[in-house]
């Protein structure tokens, strides 16, 4: 297996420029990166609520550090401004990549705002794929996936658009 660059970027809390540190960590990101690593993969986890300023000029940074692979992101529909925040800055950090590179990061959205409204906010926030409900074991199974370049109709859980 090879050891593809991960990035998990945990929305902002708190919609202040500041740093924020009050709050309760989401578990669902934890559960996310341990079956990840418990896998074999190796995640880095990009913490806004721990970054000043803008969420584009953090998430920008934090995607300039090393070319990823998958960047995966999520929360509840409370994260959606935070959220769309990420993935507008996802989407211009691919488009300046374009003339550059071939391959592309795989953008995944997870936790209760793609379970609840999956075409929605799938639509809206255009990640590559979305994983719905319990995400332990579908992320595993779609980065598997993904990497051996198998058939990701298979993988159960998951929203996606046919490549045409």
């Amino acid at each position: 297996m090879t050891n593809p660059k991960i990035l998990m970027i945990i929305p902002k809390y708190d919609l202040t420029q500041k740093k924020f540190y009050h709050y309760l960590f989401p578990t669902g990101f934890a559960y996310i990166i341990a079956a990840l690593k418990h896998h074999g993969y190796s995640v880095e986890c990009l913490n806004l609520n721990h970054t000043e300023g803008k969420i584009k000029d953090a998430t920008m940074k934090g995607l300039q550090q090393k070319e990823w692979d998958y960047i995966l992101a999520g929360g509840i529909a409370l994260d959606y401004h935070c959220l769309k925040a990420i993935f507008d800055t996802i989407e211009c950090y691919k488009e300046s990549k374009k003339m550059y590179k071939d391959n592309m990061p795989v953008t995944i959205l997870g936790g209760m705002i793609i379970t609840t409204e999956p075409e929605l906010i799938y639509n809206d926030l255009k990640p590559d794929y979305g994983v719905m409900g319990e995400g332990e074991e579908t992320i595993v199974d779609l980065i598997d996936t993904l990497e051996k370049k198998g058939d990701v109709s298979k993988v159960a859980g998951i929203v996606y658009r046919e490549k045409t």
